[in-house]
């Protein structure tokens, strides 16, 4: 039979309070400094000189259709009076 002083007791408990909250620092750290990722950043997604529906690629200069986040934009790139389809629904 082995004998465990109350000091060891006592040192292993506070041992693994301490390694409870260094875990619980360390979790808190992370989630706050990289738990959540930024939102990308707005672009202006300029309109091509064309009538093809606003959700089609061709649409746009670059071949993409801008998110909810981003701005159409028709600037001089388009030459003339522009009336297209949403192609889509609104929401």
């Amino acid at each position: 039979m082995k004998i465990i002083s109350p000091s060891c007791c006592h040192a292993a408990g506070r041992l693994a309070a301490r390694s409870s909250r260094v875990l619980a620092f360390g979790l808190a750290m992370a989630v706050g400094f990289g738990g959540w990722s930024t939102p990308a950043p707005a672009a202006d997604v300029i309109k091509a000189d064309n009538a093809d529906a606003l959700n089609a690629t061709t649409s746009w200069i670059l071949g993409v259709v801008p998110t909810a986040a981003d701005v159409g934009v028709w600037d001089s790139t388009v030459t003339g009076a522009n009336s297209v389809a949403l192609g889509g629904d609104l929401s």
